[in-house]
């Protein structure tokens, strides 16, 4: 092999190099930037923890894909690990979801160790949430939801073992057997 064809391979093998260093450098400032994708990701800790034994409670069903994205956010900043289940299926039913309705609610799972420590999290949501929506209609159902948001915050047992307010449904956990309903 003559200088210049080994001068040739040596330029390859550098570019080569050069394009692994800046495509590991990528992934990695993406895992930054995207905690879902990072290995800390709640669902990837949820599942661990049930592995090792925990037990998993529907907690929640979310009607709106931007309550989904809040309460998301909200749950990973209390550290609590969760699943969502059907988080990407509406996009399967196209433009008449495009206004922010959903028609399949999607569930999300928490551990059932972690239910006291949620719900003061989405508590204080839909409480946001009422509140905001208070000040854009008045009407009768805007002022229920107020009064059913307040009655989760007060902590007050629920009477019955889930409760729709504003497009969420909180599930409770039986007393009895500290499972939540999961109707198929």
């Amino acid at each position: 092999m003559n200088s210049a064809q080994l001068f040739f391979v040596a330029l390859f093998c550098l570019g080569l190099l050069l394009v692994a260093v800046l495509s590991v450098r990528r992934t990695g400032a993406a895992a930054r930037r995207n905690p879902e994708t990072a290995d800390e990701s709640p669902e990837r800790e949820f599942f661990e923890k049930i592995e090792s034994g925990k037990q998993k409670m529907l907690f929640l069903g979310i009607a709106y894909p931007v309550d989904l994205m809040m309460i998301k956010s909200l749950l990973r900043g209390a550290a609590v690990p969760y699943y969502v289940e059907f988080e990407r299926f509406n996009r399967l039913y196209g433009g008449a979801l495009a206004a922010g309705g959903s028609s399949t609610n999607v569930r999300l799972y928490i551990l059932r160790d972690d239910f006291e420590k949620a719900l003061p999290v989405i508590s204080d949501f839909i409480s946001q949430k009422a509140v905001s929506l208070k000040d854009k209609t008045l009407d009768s159902g805007a002022v229920r939801a107020l009064s059913a948001a307040a009655a989760l915050l007060a902590a007050v047992p629920p009477a019955a073992r889930s409760q729709q307010i504003l497009g969420i449904r909180v599930y409770f956990p039986s007393p009895r057997t500290g499972k939540s309903p999961v109707k198929k």
